[in-house]
Formats: structure tokens, sequence, C-alpha cells
């Protein structure tokens, strides 16, 4: 991740983003007060970022990124479970973030459990995954959108008290 004057185009700060498999971003979004910066994505094996480490807990997981605007970690968290998971956008919601992607049967997301607390029994291929969660990780809800085929998230945008997301079923 690289953050660039908007009016120089100069650099003010990088931050690494290195994993022990491979490793995706697949999104960006600043926070509207310009205090937070989040970046999704997916990754295998251990993703690293600065002194924060997650580890994935199957083929692939989403992982969701949180920096300050001078690019310090302020969270690192990651959806996944056995099978391929990603996350593919992001948003904010006033001070939190919202993410979008696919997760497969048994994914948490930050140790929350996706489809069991829905009382769902778990995705049939992938499912959409919609979640909320604080700068540093913690989760304030997870829904999921599902159809008898792959599900895909598509675009994740925010109006006031509204979340919109769009997707392929």
């Amino acid at each position: 991740a690289v953050a660039l004057d908007a009016d120089a185009g100069t650099q003010q700060w990088a931050a690494g983003l290195a994993s022990t498999e491979w490793v995706a971003p697949a999104d960006v979004a600043l926070s509207p007060d310009g205090r937070g910066i989040a970046i999704v994505g997916s990754f295998a094996g251990v993703l690293r970022v600065g002194t924060r480490t997650v580890t994935s807990a199957g083929n692939s997981d989403g992982f969701c990124l949180v920096l300050d605007p001078r690019g310090a970690v302020q969270g690192l968290w990651r959806l996944g479970g056995a099978g391929a998971d990603g996350l593919s956008d992001a948003t904010w919601i006033d001070d939190d973030v919202a993410v979008a992607g696919s997760a497969s049967a048994h994914a948490d997301a930050a140790g929350a459990a996706v489809f069991e607390p829905q009382g769902q029994p778990g995705a049939n291929d992938a499912d959409i995954v919609v979640a909320r969660a604080t700068r540093d990780g913690q989760i304030r809800w997870i829904r999921i959108a599902r159809s008898p085929r792959l599900d895909a998230s598509a675009g994740l945008a925010t109006a006031g008290r509204q979340l919109a997301i769009a997707m392929n079923f």
C-alpha cells in the first residue's frame, strides 16, 4: 500500500503486505474523516503487515487491513474457512469498516462464525458475505446472501445510513 499526495503525486508512505504464499489486494477505501484507510483482498499462508500477522484457515482467506493516515496498522483481521474465501469490496460506515466478499462453509470472520449465528448450516459453494467491523476488527454484524450457484459481491457503497451491495447470483 502506498499513499500519495493528491496535489503533487509524491509518495507520503508505504506499508508492505507480505505473505508466505501469496497476497492479492482487491479494494481500498478512505474513511470520510480521513483517519482511516481500509484495504481488503485475499491471501494464503501467513499474511504479515508490520508486526501484525494472520494465518489462512484453508485454500485462501480474505483480509481487512486498516491503516491510519501515516500508514500505521490499526487493525488486521481475516475471514475464511477450509475453502477458497476472500474479500473484494470495502467502504466505511461512520467509524467502522464494511466489507463484502465470498465465504465457504464453516468460515469465520475475526473469530465470529459467518453462517451459524443466522441458523444456516453453511455455504453450498461460495456465498456472499457482508460484515461491519470496528477499525481494530471487532465484528458488529455479519450477513450472507446465497443462491444455488457460486455467488460473488461486485461492489459496496454507503450513503448516509444505507449500505448498497452489488452482487452476482
